[in-house]
């Protein structure tokens, strides 16, 4: 079961909390549905699962919590955002280190930068603590997706409804792109976009 598009939808409709308790109740409960959570102990699991990103360490023990808060923010298991919850609340994690590593992986596999967002935001309304590198990661990952979607002559139009963002988010961007010489804007009607 893809619980992506449950937290993405519980998001579109505002009940992104209530996703976030749904999860917490049930990775605590005592009876877990074996098929749609986690089995064996979370450690066997996490090395697993991490072994694609993290091939380079051996062991969970070498992971630091920076680490396990980067595969957990992006882990599609329920319940690794509680992972992030506490580690948030139970020590100050490196966000230079954390927003490098995004931006590496971002480079490998495609992040999902509407729901990683979403779920940093959900992280700072539960812990009350801010994460810094939030918008400066969002302007990043925005940045890389418009130039992954601009194989061709692309609208502000194709692109919102590709990445369902604000338009005006797009727009900025793709000004201050233009302005650095990576992007080329044509004068069409509607206007369009290219990289240059």
């Amino acid at each position: 079961m893809d619980f992506s598009i449950i937290e993405k939808n519980s998001n579109k409709f505002n009940t992104l909390d209530l996703w976030f308790d749904i999860l917490a109740y049930l990775n605590s409960g005592e009876v877990i549905n074996s098929e749609m959570f986690h089995e064996g102990s979370v450690r066997e699991k996490l090395i697993r699962e991490a072994k694609p990103i993290f091939s380079n360490l051996e062991k969970y023990n070498s992971l630091s919590s920076d680490d396990i808060f980067l595969k957990m923010s992006l882990s599609p298991i329920p319940g690794s955002l509680l992972k992030c919850k506490e580690i948030l609340n139970n020590s100050i994690p490196n966000w230079d280190y954390i927003y490098k590593r995004y931006m590496e992986e971002q480079k490998i596999s495609e992040i999902n930068c509407k729901l990683l967002i979403n779920r940093l935001i959900t992280l700072e309304k539960r812990t009350g603590k801010i994460i810094p590198i939030k918008n400066k990661l969002y302007r990043s990952l925005l940045k890389n997706s418009i130039l992954n979607l601009l194989t061709g002559r692309r609208t502000v139009n194709e692109l919102r409804d590709k990445l369902e963002c604000p338009e005006y988010r797009i727009r900025n961007l793709l000004n201050k792109m233009v302005r650095e010489g990576i992007v080329e804007k044509f004068d069409t009607d509607p206007i369009s976009f290219k990289i240059a």
